[in-house]
């Protein structure tokens, strides 16, 4: 477990520079190639928040359990 700072798809953030198709891709790509399968959550849908005013507001999925089968 831990808090790896990207995201898997667009809609685990919300506000801020968007992240681009290479960025996610390539942390997909990392997790396939090391065998690592999110766990998954239940709760609020994003685990970190810069807590500032609504405009500048922005949340992020960053933490995240994962595991592999063996």
């Amino acid at each position: 477990m831990g808090d790896f700072n990207e995201v898997l798809s667009f809609n685990e953030k919300v506000g801020g520079r968007a992240r681009t198709d290479r960025q996610i891709q390539e942390f997909r790509d990392l997790l396939d190639e090391c065998g690592l399968l999110d766990l998954g959550y239940i709760g609020n849908p994003f685990t970190w928040c810069n807590k500032r005013e609504p405009q500048h507001s922005i949340s992020e999925r960053l933490d995240r359990g994962l595991a592999n089968l063996t």
